[in-house]
């Protein structure tokens, strides 16, 4: 009976996961979203937010584009939604797996967990939260095992590699948006929520705390009225709308309105109230009045100020709560992550709408860059929500289909409102196409991309008993093409000369299959020919000329004839 209560239970969980991930929007917060790049280095290769060519990385412009949370998010929750992307490292070839370290965070055996300056999140499931970019792994065998590389995308190739058959997991686009609302809000729209307290012989229903933007030098005649003193400031509010001037403004701002129920009761007076008196200021949304209960009179003060509805949108941080004291009869506000007051003597305690820390400042934006490349262009990863060019964006120069970059790449924007390099100095130019993996070698590139200058190195697996033939190994790019246009390959041949007992040695020589082309040096490939001729003394017997011969055959000599008294 229990078990499928249990189950019914754990099922109903499940799809109101997944409802929650598919119906809520990109995960929402200052700066959640970052660019994420992939860098290798030698044949090692790494997804990273943060920047890895201090490490001898080279970032490679060709892999794909992507954005990845970087913090958990109300809007995409990681218990529900989100997976941490946990970066491992082999102990003995220093490789990057990168996956869900879903056992309790640990790393497989034989790997350490790094933890990179900036953690990054993605979701599993393609649509959740926006999620529509995957994150594709590749494989080859390396000398310790599997070696790994990455992409954003599906038509990225890489020689010898071979792609997953699913991705990791799915990022968000350079091009979607969190929300219309806006980038933030300029500081000269603040002002400061404080909270005053009224006279301290006043008690019980009479205790009234008014939380204001207001000062005794603005609205003199309210603060005399019950010698109200200041106790402590709260948060920010936005106290004016933003101006289409504004270069960065706020269009999701919802309205707080302010009420002052002050009941004096009996024959009462502001500072010395008669019975039943009450007094008591409170705001909430205007878009959701309060309508006045048994023995209230809230009157509207005329104050209004403002707040957005969900945490981070225009940079608003602070939750604000609202709480109504039942013995004071006084409404009360906290802010979320702070200690909630005594909840034997208060009610309420849901979160309002969304503030602004005192320590928010306005972001700053740049200017669009004037860069123009021959066979590239500059596309922006966007820190905010709208054309502006944030703190935070990225310009990132992409080069057209066979063309990658060489040279400094991108910028991004600083909080000076200034772009950090001042510009991209990059060019595009043209790529080689990398060669067709070798099954009896590897094939090392000096540099990724794959551009002039670029050299490729051939190397045998079993250098004993494989060797390149027909090209020198190595090749440079040149111009988008390699010269020479082959490497060679891998081919089998005998390990050493030939030996034949009693031959005599100065007499034994080499040839290509045909028996013709002369070989008077090591590799000894396979098919290769060689004569020889007995020493002083010694005859030959069984052969099948006047000369012994031998043939290079699966790794060894195969001879004809030997030489005996």
């Amino acid at each position: 009976m229990i078990l499928p209560v249990l189950c019914g239970l754990i099922i109903a969980w499940l799809n109101g996961v997944d409802a929650v991930c598919v119906s809520t929007s990109l995960p929402t917060g200052t700066n959640i979203l970052q660019s994420i790049g992939v860098y290798s280095k030698n044949d090692t290769y790494r997804a990273s937010v943060d920047s890895l060519t201090s490490s001898g990385f080279t970032a490679l412009a060709t892999s794909g584009k992507a954005r990845v949370a970087t913090a958990d998010s109300t809007t995409c929750p990681l218990l529900t939604c989100m997976m941490e992307l946990s970066t491992n490292q082999r102990t003995g070839d220093l490789s990057i797996l990168q996956q869900d370290n879903f056992l309790f965070g640990l790393a497989p055996l034989g790997y350490t967990l790094i933890t990179p300056t900036t953690r990054m999140y993605c979701v599993r499931v393609p649509g959740h939260c926006g999620a529509d970019v995957p994150l594709w792994r590749y494989f080859k065998q390396g000398a310790a095992g599997l070696v790994y590389a990455y992409s954003f995308d599906a038509t990225v190739t890489y020689a010898g590699y071979t792609r997953d058959l699913l991705p990791v997991c799915y990022m968000w686009s350079t091009t979607s948006s969190v929300s219309t609302c806006g980038d933030g809000i300029a500081t000269s729209k603040l002002a400061t929520l404080s909270a005053y307290q009224n006279a301290p012989s006043l008690i019980g229903p009479n205790v009234d705390t008014w939380y204001t933007t207001q000062t005794a030098a603005t609205n003199p005649t309210e603060f005399a009225y019950q010698t109200f003193t200041k106790s402590s400031d709260l948060t920010r509010v936005a106290k004016y709308t933003s101006a289409t001037t504004d270069k960065v403004q706020c269009n999701c701002l919802v309205t707080l309105m302010q009420v002052h129920d002050k009941n004096l009761g009996w024959f009462g007076t502001p500072l010395a109230p008669g019975a039943f008196s009450r007094f008591d200021h409170k705001f909430y949304l205007a878009s959701q009045p309060e309508a006045n209960l048994a023995y209230e009179n809230y009157q509207d003060t005329g104050e209004r100020f403002y707040c957005v509805m969900s945490k981070g949108t225009c940079g608003a941080t602070v939750g604000i709560k609202k709480w109504f004291n039942i013995v004071t009869i006084n409404t009360v506000y906290s802010l979320e992550g702070q200690a909630d007051p005594d909840i034997l003597t208060h009610v309420g305690g849901k979160v309002l709408c969304y503030t602004w820390a005192t320590s928010y400042t306005t972001p700053a934006v740049c200017s669009a860059l004037t860069t123009t490349v021959t066979n590239g262009q500059i596309s922006y990863v966007q820190a905010g929500t709208t054309t502006n060019y944030l703190q935070g964006t990225v310009a990132v120069l992409t080069c057209n289909t066979g063309y990658a970059v060489s040279g400094n790449y991108n910028t991004t924007c600083a909080t000076t409102g200034t772009w950090s390099p001042t510009a991209i100095t990059g060019t595009c130019v043209q790529v080689c196409t990398a060669f067709s993996s070798d099954p009896y070698g590897t094939i090392a590139y000096s540099a990724t991309p794959i551009i002039a200058g670029t050299t490729a190195t051939l190397t045998c697996t079993d250098t004993t008993n494989y060797a390149v033939a027909d090209g020198t190994g190595t090749a440079t790019c040149t111009a988008g093409a390699f010269t020479p246009t082959t490497l060679g390959v891998c081919t089998q041949k005998c390990p050493t000369g030939l030996v034949v007992d009693n031959a005599d040695s100065t007499t034994i020589a080499y040839t290509e299959a045909d028996g013709a082309t002369a070989v008077t040096a090591e590799p000894y490939f396979e098919t290769y020919k060689a004569t020889f001729t007995c020493a002083t003394g010694y005859s030959l017997v069984g052969a099948s000329a006047a000369t012994g011969t031998a043939t290079c055959t699966s790794g060894t000599w195969l001879v004809d004839g030997a030489c005996v008294l």
